[in-house]
């Protein structure tokens, strides 16, 4: 019976084969809550630190990779402050 690490084997893919296997064993967070993650990131809700645990990653391995595809917070937008006015 051939197995796929004996096919990989046999076909020159063992370093995709095993680099495959480490990455299906590694932990991840689930897509829906890594996407609503960076939508609050962008949206100046969480902080990089909260995406990069959520992600499994270190905040500066995350900042490469955003800067790299262009992925910043919005502007926080401030409203007028009302201070002393009454309405």
């Amino acid at each position: 019976m051939l197995s796929a690490g004996k096919l990989a084997a046999r076909y020159g893919w063992s370093d995709e084969h095993r680099a495959s296997k480490a990455k299906a064993m590694t932990p991840q967070a689930p897509m829906r809550i890594v996407a609503e993650a960076m939508e609050a990131y962008e949206n100046n809700l969480i902080g990089l630190e909260a995406v990069a645990r959520i992600r499994g990653t270190s905040s500066a391995d995350l900042q490469v990779e955003l800067d790299e595809v262009g992925i910043r917070p919005h502007p926080a937008i401030v409203p007028p402050s009302r201070f002393g006015r009454r309405k």
